[in-house]
């Protein structure tokens, strides 16, 4: 008899930990979804703008500088795209690992 209620007390203990990890897992992917949506779509715009200010400040200068200006903008240009696009992508990654039932992670992660 007291092997069945120490089974039961093991399942029962067992299922709240899952629980409990199920719960610290969309905890975790909530700070994520917010770090990636405040930060990166901010990091993105300001490599768009010192990129167009590279690119004007290039054009004042002789012929070489000129183009490291050039090769400098198009390398922040790139990275501002390839920031953009894990901004868009991140989030459908995030909806899918927490699961069918999150359809709208905005309302989720307040």
């Amino acid at each position: 008899m007291h092997k069945k209620k120490l089974i039961l007390l093991i399942l029962v203990c067992f299922s709240l930990a899952f629980a409990g990890a199920a719960t610290q897992l969309q905890s975790a992917l909530c700070v994520v979804y917010k770090t990636v949506d405040s930060l990166l779509s901010v990091f993105a715009f300001a490599l768009f703008a010192m990129a167009g200010a590279a690119y004007a400040a290039g054009q004042f200068f002789g012929a070489e500088i000129r183009a490291r200006a050039q090769a400098w903008s198009m390398s922040m240009l790139t990275g501002a795209i390839i920031g953009i696009l894990i901004v868009v992508v991140s989030k459908e990654i995030i909806k899918a690992l927490l699961g069918p039932s999150y359809v709208d992670i905005n309302t989720l992660c307040k």
